[in-house]
């Protein structure tokens, strides 16, 4: 079965708006984007959409690529500490990646814990976007995961930590493995896992001679090849698998829109 992730995303949308449109304030979103880029400008432009869409504020702070760390940490403190006073919720987004002479973990703790929408604070207290994107996709497809096998590959903060985090509380044993494992081994693992969640970011990496028949992938990573998006999991995998939320189409389009049900409320906050 191939997940529909713009379907899924379409849901909680529909969810938000009626959630939205009763509340006294709307919530509001401020992010921040230093530099310019064409690839965030495609993020920041998808996530103006979705927050047209559901009526919640979008605030954007933009600064030019050479400020410093300490200017850029003191902007993100004067948003925040200007939000407890608000009515409505409010949340704050560093939109990665940042220039290379910041400190992205400093530039990102300068960021209240409970504004972290995005779960990428040290000690924010909610679940990762990505995370709850699978999560929406085990629940809402109604997929059983207790016991089984998982491999996680990619060791990152926005996929690999928070992925594995959460199939670990849903009593799932975990395996994660950096995306320069060896050819054979990630073969190997990827053999005897019920699941595979891939966000390594490289094209075609796991193909359909290293999986088993029945096997539940999420597609998490997005690459460019022959100016077309693709994803770490070739699309021939899906004759064997039970569930196969590719890229682009699934994990994706979920995870804009979790994004901003941490925004609204909506989502469990977890560590």
């Amino acid at each position: 079965m191939i997940v529909n992730g713009k379907q899924i995303a379409e849901s909680i949308k529909s969810e938000l708006i009626t959630k939205v449109s009763s509340m006294q304030e709307a919530p509001a979103l401020h992010i921040f984007v230093v530099g310019e880029n064409p690839v965030i400008e495609s993020f920041v432009k998808y996530k103006r959409f979705f927050a047209d869409t559901i009526k919640v504020k979008f605030i954007e702070h933009r600064f030019d690529t050479d400020i410093s760390e300490d200017e850029l940490i003191a902007e993100i403190k004067q948003v925040s500490q200007g939000s407890p006073g608000s009515q409505g919720s409010v949340g704050i987004v560093v939109q990665l990646p940042l220039p290379i002479h910041l400190n992205t973990q400093r530039v990102l703790d300068a960021v209240p814990s409970e504004l972290d929408i995005d779960g990428l604070t040290t000690e924010s207290k909610h679940l990762a976007p990505v995370a709850g994107a699978v999560r929406e996709i085990l629940e809402r497809e109604d997929i059983s995961v207790e016991g089984k096998e998982a491999l996680v590959v990619g060791k990152g903060k926005l996929v690999g930590k928070p992925v594995a985090n959460l199939l670990a509380n849903l009593g799932v044993k975990v395996t994660v493995v950096d995306k320069t494992t060896e050819h054979s081994e990630l073969a190997k693992l990827c053999k005897y896992s019920d699941i595979i969640v891939s966000g390594a970011g490289v094209p075609n990496l796991i193909t359909e001679d290293m999986i088993k028949n029945g096997v539940i992938l999420l597609d998490a990573g997005t690459s460019t090849q022959n100016n077309s998006v693709v994803g770490d999991i070739d699309i021939n995998c899906q004759e064997q698998a039970s569930y196969f939320a590719k890229t682009p189409g699934g994990i994706g389009p979920i995870t804009i829109a979790v994004l901003f049900k941490n925004l609204v409320g909506g989502a469990v906050m977890t560590k």
